[in-house]
């Protein structure tokens, strides 16, 4: 990759910054990279549609391809391929879920279904699944897997740019550890003062380096990341080697956030990391004051309870523990904006939010954990 010329060099400078979107990087073409994400229940539903839209609107060049399962709902599945009437850079591809093991039993039901975001690292004209639909021009370079409950607030192509030393490495952002709520499902390492967005201050923040492998003195903590949003470049050998991994480690059937967890053992040491903004978790606003700027967020994660499940109260409280009234009222905002400009659109704009509607407004419980009863 351009300015990197050997994986030594390529780690002595993570020594001292946090690899930023290569700025003499040439723009890579529309069709070698691409948005993914996936929705396997009803619930998400809202999320994706608002997720493609912001992605349009703030001008990506690159397609987006949702993929889903077939045990997602008829007229979600429908909804989906009317909403890529409206958004001609999106394509819906179906594919086969991947299981989790006999016996394992993440901390939410919410993240049954999260193995299956390995799927990204698997060619896209893998026959074992469906194609893409409509047809992509060609097989992605690079994708960037953003997680149904993203949304977007910045056009944000440039994290194809931030270089990786190999197709075998991924970039992500580090876990938020702090656990400030004492939940009980947290190890009892996890706290502010191992957390690794804690050191982290406006504006270094946005590309200063906190360490991730252990050669370069991380913490264990440091070695940890979120798998909201992470770039990699798909292919046969990886995909069978993630795969291979997947069945044979005895350690993936207890681990309490399955894809999470399994990025964590696999690309140990083998990733990037890259500023918070490309995946700004919405209590990093509160929990990491010091680095947070409203104006600096690329892509809002609405971890843990969703905005689309609960109207902000008329005290400007929402989400979780009453302390999300900010960050829920835009995506709000964004949705009765993108609601007026469907109702201009006809009929499939129609089709497409009244199936979204039906998902709204409902306690689904999408921010629970198994240990609340």
């Amino acid at each position: 990759m351009k300015g990197i010329d050997t994986i030594e060099t390529f780690l002595r400078n993570r020594a001292t910054s946090m690899p930023g979107p290569d700025s003499e990087a040439t723009a890579p073409e529309p069709t070698s990279c691409a948005w993914m994400t996936l929705i396997t229940r009803a619930a998400y539903l809202p999320g994706v549609v608002m997720l493609v839209h912001t992605l349009d609107k703030h001008n990506s060049n690159h397609p987006i391809i949702v993929q889903y399962t077939s045990k997602l709902e008829a007229d979600c599945i429908a909804c989906l391929k009317n909403l890529n009437t409206l958004y001609p850079l999106m394509h819906v591809q179906i594919v086969e879920p991947v299981p989790l093991a006999e016996g394992h039993n993440p901390i939410a039901a919410r993240f049954d279904d999260t193995l299956t975001k390995l799927r990204a690292f698997e060619p896209l004209e893998n026959p074992a699944q469906g194609r893409p639909e409509p047809p992509l021009k060609q097989q992605p370079e690079q994708v960037c897997f953003l997680d149904s409950d993203i949304m977007i607030f910045r056009n944000m192509d440039d994290i194809f740019t931030i270089p990786r030393p190999g197709g075998d490495w991924i970039s992500a952002h580090h876990a938020c550890i702090c656990n400030v709520d004492n939940d009980p499902w947290a190890p009892p390492e996890w706290n502010k003062g191992t957390c690794p967005n804690t050191p982290l201050e406006h504006p270094s923040a946005l590309s200063s380096s906190v360490p991730s492998e252990s050669s370069k003195g991380a913490k264990p903590t440091d070695q940890l990341l979120n798998s909201g949003v992470f770039v990699c470049t798909p292919s046969k050998d990886l995909w069978e080697r993630i795969d291979h991994f997947r069945v044979t480690d005895p350690r993936v059937k207890d681990f309490a956030f399955p894809d999470q967890n399994f990025l964590d053992e696999f690309f140990k040491d083998h990733w990037v990391p890259i500023g918070w903004q490309y995946n700004a978790f919405k209590t990093s606003r509160y929990w990491h004051a010091k680095s947070w700027r409203d104006e600096e967020v690329r892509a809002l994660h609405y971890i843990v309870d969703k905005p689309w499940e609960a109207r902000v109260k008329e005290d400007g409280t929402a989400g979780y523990r009453s302390r999300d009234g900010v960050t829920h009222s835009w995506w709000w905002r964004e949705f009765e904006d993108w609601k007026q400009w469907a109702q201009k659109k006809g009929d499939a704009a129609g089709d497409v939010m009244g199936v979204m509607e039906k998902y709204m407004l409902k306690n689904d419980g999408l921010g629970a954990t198994r240990y609340q009863k």
